[in-house]
């Protein structure tokens, strides 16, 4: 009897012990997404993760003659397809001379301190909702460290989409290739 009863504690301690994780739920989302092996490298606008400064440059300047984007430094592209105009800012960040990272600023460019119809936290929804349909995922809430608020975040396979607000009237979007930036 004693022996069944040290048994059973030994194990309800071993699940205690080894069950729980000391990893927060946004780490275990990257480990998820990291163990799927699903590899996802679209960001928009037929911009994708790996690929090279020269590939990404020469992308740019040919939608810079179509006009779909403008700038150089800063690129921007209009997105119309919300209930205002939204401005994205953007340049990729590279590692390894490839895209692993795009940080991507938001705004309705209607915004002004009387438009509350037009503040971050009013894109941030409507930024929700299009992504979720444009890229077929869902977002949720999780705690990411360095970051104040609670973002919004996506993880598919090695391709996490993070948003959230950064100022009254911007929103912080980040596509971010996990497999760069947490297996090096």
């Amino acid at each position: 009897m004693r022996f069944g009863v040290f048994i059973f504690t030994v194990f309800v301690f071993s699940i205690l012990l080894f069950g729980c994780s000391n990893k927060s739920e946004y780490e275990r989302k990257v480990q998820e997404g990291l163990n799927s092996e699903k590899e996802v490298n679209e960001i928009f606008l037929g911009y994708e993760f790996g690929m090279s400064r020269e590939e990404f440059l020469e992308s740019s300047w040919e939608m810079n003659q179509q006009q779909i984007i403008s700038g150089g430094v800063n690129i921007v592209y209009l997105l119309e397809d919300l209930k205002s105009t939204v401005s994205l800012e953007f340049y990729p960040q590279f590692q390894n001379g490839v895209i692993s990272k795009m940080p991507v600023s938001a705004s309705y460019i209607s915004w002004s301190p009387w438009n509350e119809q037009y503040n971050a936290d009013e894109l941030l929804k409507d930024l929700k909702v299009y992504y979720e349909e444009f890229y077929s995922t869902t977002f949720s809430q999780v705690d990411v460290p360095g970051i104040e608020t609670t973002p919004w975040i996506s993880i598919e396979g090695n391709r996490e989409i993070r948003m959230y607000k950064k100022s009254v009237n911007t929103v912080q979007i980040d596509f971010i290739d996990i497999s760069k930036a947490y297996r090096n």
